[in-house]
């Protein structure tokens, strides 16, 4: 997989190859552009404004032109990026409550999870199923509700206001129709009695204003008049409405009712006189039965699981709620039993279902608590080796099955509040970078990006961290990943060593990235190009194309090694003004020149390994100006370009920055054992060969002249 960049920021051109299914580690001094390759393929990926990107030395041009236009191009296989940086430490590492944004969907919304809360919804879709496909459980339903709202809300269970007290209660009158109306029956015991009634007694109120009906203006005599004002007296329209209502309700559960009940009701709805207490009471007795009944009804109807720790119990909620109609007596009819006989049927088999259920949730549950285990394990496991004190755990939240990880101290048991403030900046990076691991193995993106991610890690950490990301199944291995680094300690241990790089499966792969005057390069780096830095002395002691940096990797050897010898004392002398004669020097003693004895002695000493060394040729040589100048001219290796440019100077170098970048090239300052030869990678930063180019340019110039 190749990704192609040009003119994006300080990378005019550039290709860098990436090996898939592997971790692919960048190593690259600051200031190649590490971070711009990082963006850039964040912004492709995720179709941004890569115009964004352009070159400060293009942005004065409008329009751009086309040749200066940035350009990224992706494998078509890579359509969705994880990116580990800064940013994504801002924005999704350590929320106000919890470590990572959205801690359940990493580390508890597995597949296994999603699974079986399917299969858990499916089973509570059944149990609800066989209920809404009950007509006779609905219907009955609300006749019940019915009949007990008939009763009216007062805490004895019966009131004058409620529908049976208006309606059934005051005597059946539309059955017993007062002698005097009779001729009125065929509309008081019509079905819409009470719509006739109701405009029956709007035209009541106009009878007085003549003595002709308000209807038909037909004569009426004092006696019809009369007739039509009881009419009115005997019956409201309310009433008889609620009546009508009720009648229908009895009517409806006619069939529900015991024979015995059934005659009481039906001997009650036709009564022509007021209900008594007792008859009352009899009614109220009705009216518990009926609502235990509804009730039950409506529980099964309505059987909800909640949340899934409800269900716990779910297989004894269901037994209860089973109808037993040995003592509902007034509703034990035959009728009743049949309805009843079939919902239970279905509650059994809603039972049988549910006993499934519990067991799936008793699964899912299980399933939790080992992830929530698992990681908590792997991850406080990590931070042990790192030398970490403290842990993590994933707790749920107020018991609404919502999970959050948090960070808690060895030394006590409550989470920790702002994070980000409690951790060091190191610590800080190194729970990130877990926590990044772990989105990223959930989200499982194309291609993973970390940029210079273990840095500010001491060499303990650096490994502990790169192990927990790479080995193992709960980790990036595998993966496609671009690691891009300034830290060539990860390289070391990933390509070079041998005991540490079979650990991991696939074997990593390195290369270097170098940019050259905008012009990015990348050479790969493997196991053979590290080198200690004594190999690579000896390697440049016989291969570099010129005695006088033989000579000068000779006298690193030699510091290096912390060989005072006469081989050392006479080769500082080479590279000194001043110094025809070659001195003696010791330390906290005057410096002495050195003794013929002393010089031959030395020069035997350096001709081991440079055989034609000869201290007065070599050293008129060195302080040759002009010479030393074409053989910085015609030197290809940037290192030895700058070992040259401090010959020339002498160490006279006013930038005191620049003089130790320069200075280190001879002398051993913090060298890493394990190195790049910088004779065949150009570790070198540009802006280092241009201040040397500049300053070879100018002392050229004052020679000519």
């Amino acid at each position: 997989m190749n990704i192609i960049i040009r003119n994006c920021k300080n990378i005019d051109s550039g290709t860098v190859t990436i090996e898939e299914g592997k971790l692919n580690i960048k190593y690259a001094i600051n200031g190649t552009g590490k971070s711009t390759i990082a963006q850039v393929i964040d912004c492709v990926a995720s179709d941004g404004d890569i115009g964004d990107f352009i070159p400060y030395k293009y942005k004065h041009e409008n329009p751009i032109e086309e040749e200066h236009a940035p350009y990224a191009e992706l494998s078509d296989t890579v359509t969705k990026v994880a990116i580990f940086n800064e940013v994504y430490v801002q924005q999704y590492i350590f929320q106000s409550s919890e470590l990572i944004a959205d801690s359940f969907e990493v580390f508890v919304k597995t597949a296994n999870y999603d699974e079986e809360l399917e299969r858990i919804h499916e089973l509570i879709k059944n149990i609800h199923e066989a209920f809404r496909n009950n007509p006779h459980l609905e219907t009955l339903i609300n006749d019940l509700s019915v009949f007990i709202n008939g009763f009216g809300k007062a805490q004895s269970g019966y009131s004058k206001t409620g529908a049976i007290g208006k309606g059934v209660a005051r005597g059946n009158k539309v059955e017993n129709i007062p002698p005097a109306l009779v001729e009125y029956k065929a509309y008081i015991q019509s079905d819409k009695n009470a719509k006739w009634l109701s405009w029956q007694s709007n035209g009541e109120e106009f009878l007085d204003y003549a003595e002709k009906c308000p209807y038909c203006a037909t004569s009426l005599t004092h006696e019809a008049k009369a007739v039509v004002k009881q009419v009115a007296i005997e019956y409201d329209s309310k009433y008889v409405a609620e009546l009508q209502k009720m009648l229908a309700v009895f009517n409806a559960l006619h069939e529900y009712f015991v024979d015995s009940t059934r005659d009481k009701i039906t001997e009650l709805s036709n009564s022509s006189t007021e209900f008594t207490r007792e008859q009352i009471n009899y009614l109220k007795e009705i009216k518990e039965q009926v609502r235990i009944l509804y009730e039950n009804l409506c529980t099964i109807r309505g059987f909800d699981f909640g949340t899934l720790k409800d269900v716990d119990a779910v297989v004894t909620k269901l037994t209860n709620s089973k109808v037993d109609l040995s003592y509902l007596s007034h509703l034990n009819s035959p009728h009743t039993q049949e309805c009843i006989m079939q919902i239970n049927k279905a509650l059994d088999e809603v039972i049988i279902n549910a006993g499934r259920l519990q067991g799936q949730i008793a699964i899912h549950k299980r399933h939790i608590a080992d992830t929530i285990k698992k990681y908590n394990s792997q991850i406080n496991s990590f931070l042990q080796s790192a030398g970490y004190q403290y842990c993590v755990d994933i707790i749920e939240e107020g018991g609404r099955e919502e999970y959050r990880m948090v960070l808690k101290s060895k030394v006590t048991d409550n989470p920790i509040d702002s994070v980000k403030e409690r951790l060091s900046y190191g610590e800080r990076n190194a729970f990130a970078l877990v926590l990044f691991m772990y989105k990223a193995l959930k989200d499982n993106p194309d291609l993973i990006i970390l940029d210079d991610p273990i840095s500010s890690f001491d060499q303990n950490k650096k490994y502990a961290i790169m192990e927990k990301l790479f080995k193992g199944q709960e980790s990036l291995q595998g993966k496609t990943v671009v690691m891009l680094t300034h830290d060539f300690d990860p390289v070391v241990d990933m390509i070079h060593t041998t005991s540490i790089r079979c650990r991991f499966c696939p074997c990593p792969v390195g290369s270097f990235l170098y940019n050259q005057n905008g012009i990015l390069h990348e050479s790969n780096i493997g196991p053979h190009d590290i080198q200690s830095f004594f190999e690579i002395a000896n390697y440049n002691i016989e291969n570099a194309p010129d005695e006088i940096n033989r000579l000068i990797y000779l006298r690193r050897l030699y510091e290096a090694c912390g060989r005072k010898d006469m081989g050392w004392q006479l080769l500082s002398n080479v590279f000194h003004p001043d110094r025809q004669t070659p001195i003696y020097q010791e330390a906290e003693q005057d410096p002495r020149p050195m003794t013929e004895e002393e010089v031959a002695d030395g020069t035997n000493i350096i001709r081991a390994r440079i055989p034609n060394f000869e201290y007065n040729r070599i050293y008129a040589r060195a302080h040759d100006v002009a010479q030393m100048i074409s053989l910085y001219r015609s030197t290809t290796s940037n290192y030895e370009k700058i070992q040259i440019y401090r010959l020339i100077y002498h160490g006279d170098i006013n930038d005191t920055v620049f003089k130790k970048f320069v200075d280190e090239v001879y002398h051993i300052e913090n060298d890493n054992l394990f190195q790049l030869n910088p004779a065949l990678f150009p570790t070198i930063p540009s802006y280092i060969i241009e201040l040397c180019d500049n300053g070879i340019d100018i002392l050229e110039s004052e020679l000519t002249y």
